[in-house]
């Protein structure tokens, strides 16, 4: 049995650190919690820069997509297709990162995500 009384601050008491600066490095995201996010959430283009298993993270996002479509999940869906647009540009597919942004669109639009509808035009418009 313990006979330290428990508190919120005990953990930020024990670890007092402040002579040691935090570690601000910027990292990739592990792509397991990338499959997980593909389908809830539009990701940024920042988070398939500079990764090299593109290919793999293509896979499991059409793989999700098709279970969101059997499933008839309309929104995981739309955010599946965005994210494959999103992952289509970033590999230089420009022409099916398109067709995916117009279809993510037209879903995002009639399901009322104007948010999402937004960032597919976005991605449609040619860089100036």
């Amino acid at each position: 049995m313990n006979s330290f009384p428990e508190s919120p601050n005990t953990v930020l008491f024990a670890f007092n650190d402040i002579e040691n600066p935090p570690d601000l490095t910027v990292r990739p995201m592990p792509a397991n919690i990338l499959r997980r996010l593909f389908r809830q959430y539009l990701i940024p283009v920042t988070a398939f820069e500079k990764r090299q298993d593109l290919e793999e993270l293509d896979a499991a996002a059409r793989e999700e997509h098709e279970r969101c479509v059997q499933a008839r999940d309309e929104v995981r869906a739309m955010y599946c297709l965005s994210n494959l647009a999103v992952l289509a540009k970033v590999r230089g597919e420009l022409a099916n990162a398109r067709k995916l942004a117009e279809d993510s669109r037209q879903l995002a639009g009639r399901l009322g995500f104007a948010d999402v509808a937004k960032e597919m035009q976005k991605l449609l418009t040619p860089a100036s």
